[in-house]
């Protein structure tokens, strides 16, 4: 296994699926509320969907990422997010409910893993030649956001909405072939996907009341 080829394909991976997220979230609320015609009521029961099938199964993609490895888990998470797409395009209202449901599994089974996937390539024992994995992933990230707000603006205001959803999906499918090839490359690891997962909840939650503390306590 060729360690620093893996490492490429793991930024490359996450990049390029910063690009197609924030291509899509720069315009969701407006394509569900003007093509979708979505109130603003059911916009928020979207968004419910989207969070609660992400958040709960957190623990199960533990389980997952130990019987068949993260990088088939960051791939599974993938067409998830592929299926979540493809539903929008079909412009039926009555199918964003589960195009939020798909989006949910697709962000719990492809982000968690993925950082894994970065932590097990940024290893101690690997360091000299790893050194600023995180860091170099989150500055990719953070332009390839930046730049994915522009390009969804920019292709909807002259393409139309349905076409920013289209090149979202398009980025997704370049991810895919990315991390197809990334899942034969990395051996498959057993072990401590649940553990670490367990453990990624209790911080999430401990630091979501911590947050509804000061919140509280400002407005007091």
């Amino acid at each position: 296994m060729n360690m620093k080829r893996a490492a490429i394909l793991v930024l490359a991976v996450g990049t390029i699926t910063a690009l197609g997220e924030s291509t899509l979230y720069s315009l969701l609320s407006l394509y569900l509320n003007q093509n979708l015609e979505l109130s603003n009521v059911e916009l928020g029961l979207f968004y419910l969907v989207l969070s609660l099938s992400s958040m709960i199964l957190r623990i199960p993609v533990g389980i997952l990422a130990d019987l068949f490895g993260k990088a088939r888990l960051v791939l599974l998470g993938l067409f998830f997010f592929l299926l979540g797409r493809t539903t929008l395009l079909f412009g039926r209202q009555s199918l964003a409910y589960i195009s939020a449901a798909f989006l949910g599994l697709g962000t719990c089974m492809y982000y968690i893993p993925h950082a894994a996937l970065v932590a097990d390539l940024s290893s101690v024992d690997r360091r000299s030649g790893m050194l600023g994995m995180f860091g170099k992933l989150n500055f990719l990230t953070q332009v390839a956001s930046a730049v994915g707000l522009v390009l969804g603006g920019f292709i909807s205001q002259f393409f139309g909405r349905p076409a920013t959803i289209s090149a979202s999906v398009f980025t997704i499918v370049v991810s895919v072939v990315l991390a197809t090839i990334l899942s034969r490359e990395l051996p498959r690891s057993r072990g401590s996907g649940f553990q670490s997962i367990l453990k990624d909840l209790v911080f999430s939650f401990r630091d979501r009341f911590l947050v509804l503390y000061l919140v509280t306590n400002l407005m007091s």
